[in-house]
């Protein structure tokens, strides 16, 4: 019984990720067959694993968000020291944004307009504690300058990289995703850092 539930669970983690890979590249806008088709499985298996496409972009997403907190660990990670964490954590979060195609982003902020809204905010918390808490840790490392505050300048980091890289970057504007996130790594590194 144990056996078929690990068993179990690996395929549906399985479908979980090929359907992430899949909404990546193509969107989200096609239907459940084409889902099932192009994943390998049945519409059948999609239904018994997920109830309906609305319950598989869910799960979908929950594991994307999964991900992302596992990513932005780098923040605090001792090991890199704060500078260099710091530089992890912005390029983390330029290879979560590098991810997702602005069809994937179309389609979900269109499609699941609920779940976008709260999966947005769920990540701007994962990555504004995170920033947070590095801040403070250079700070007591005497790394950072100690007069900042440091959840008004992680909120603000944040609001600026997520708001600024989707409505600039994203849409095809003038700065590259490379261009922009080193600008952002130089410019917030070089504002925090003790004179």
């Amino acid at each position: 019984m144990q056996t078929d539930l690990i068993t179990d669970n690996m395929k549906e983690e399985k479908y979980i990720q090929k359907a992430i890979s899949l909404f990546k590249s193509e969107g989200m806008s096609m239907p459940i067959e084409i889902v099932a088709e192009r994943i390998g499985v049945t519409k059948k298996t999609l239904y018994n694993n997920f109830e309906s496409k609305d319950g598989l972009i869910s799960r979908c997403m929950e594991k994307i968000m999964e991900d992302f907190r596992s990513d932005m660990e780098c923040l605090c990670n001792p090991s890199l020291g704060v500078q260099e964490s710091f530089v992890a954590g912005i390029n983390a979060l330029r290879a979560f944004f590098k991810g997702l195609s602005s069809t994937f982003l179309t389609d979900f902020f269109k499609l699941y307009p609920n779940l976008a809204s709260s999966d947005h905010t769920i990540g701007f918390e994962i990555f504004t504690t995170k920033l947070a808490d590095h801040i403070k840790w250079g700070q007591r490392e005497k790394f950072y300058r100690k007069e900042i505050d440091s959840d008004l300048t992680a909120k603000y980091i944040a609001f600026s990289v997520f708001g600024y890289f989707r409505k600039y970057i994203l849409t095809g504007g003038e700065f590259s995703a490379e261009h922009y996130f080193s600008q952002v790594i130089d410019f917030n590194l070089n504002a925090l850092l003790t004179k």
